[in-house]
C-alpha cells in the first residue's frame, strides 16, 4: 500500500475539505491520517462524501494537476494529472459545439492498476460534457512506483455515434461512479 504525505499553509478563517484520492470501493471507509499543526484552534470533522462530490474532487485534481499536459483538439480536451510514483488522472471535457468527441487512452505499464480494469479506453462525449476517463495507480507489486507510456488519439462527429459510447462498458447509467459523464459548468 502506497502512503502519500503532503504539508501545505492553510489561509485563517477559511474552511477546507480533504478528499484522499483513491481507488478504494466497498463499505468500509478509506484509512486516512491527517495531522494539523497549528498555533490557533483548528476544528477538524468527518464527512461522507456522495459519489458526485468525489467525482468532483478527481475532477479539480486532474485539472491542476495537469501543468501543461492538456491536449486540445477542436475545443475539447484531454487533461492527463500526473503524480509522484507514476499515478496518473485522465479526464476528457467536451466545451466544443461542433458534436461528439472521441478520447482514445492508451497505456503502456506492467506496475499499474487501471480503474476501468484495462490500459486502453475509448469515450465519446457529447457537447458540453466531461468525463473521468481513466485513474491509474501504482499496483501492489510495483512497490508504490511505476513507469508509463501514454498514447492518445482524437476524433470529432458532428452526429451522435453508432455503437456503444464507451469502451470498456460503463456501469449502468443509474451507477453515480467516478466514471459517469458529466455536464460542464458554462
Amino acid at each position: 500500500r502506497a502512503a502519500v504525505s503532503t504539508s501545505c499553509w492553510l489561509q485563517a478563517g477559511s474552511m477546507y475539505l480533504v478528499v484522499p484520492l483513491s481507488l478504494h470501493k466497498g463499505p468500509m471507509p478509506v484509512p486516512v491520517v491527517f495531522a494539523c499543526v497549528s498555533s490557533k484552534l483548528v476544528v477538524v470533522s468527518r464527512r461522507e462524501l456522495s459519489p458526485s462530490v468525489a467525482r468532483a474532487a478527481w475532477v479539480s485534481y486532474a485539472r491542476a494537476g495537469a501543468k501543461g499536459d492538456t491536449k486540445d483538439f477542436h475545443g475539447a480536451k484531454l487533461h492527463l494529472a500526473r503524480a509522484s510514483g507514476g499515478a496518473v488522472v485522465g479526464l476528457a471535457e467536451n466545451r466544443s459545439s461542433k458534436g461528439y468527441y472521441k478520447a482514445e487512452l492508451s497505456f503502456e505499464s506492467d506496475g499499474l492498476r487501471y480503474s476501468r480494469e484495462s490500459p486502453i479506453v475509448t469515450d465519446w462525449l457529447a457537447p458540453g460534457m466531461g468525463q473521468i476517463v481513466q485513474v491509474a495507480i501504482p499496483d501492489e507489486c510495483s512497490s508504490g512506483s511505476a513507469g508509463w507510456r501514454s498514447s492518445q488519439a482524437y476524433e470529432m462527429k458532428y452526429w451522435k455515434p453508432s455503437g456503444p459510447l464507451h469502451s470498456p462498458e460503463l456501469p449502468s447509467t443509474d451507477a453515480d461512479d467516478i466514471h459517469t459523464p458529466f455536464r460542464l459548468p458554462r
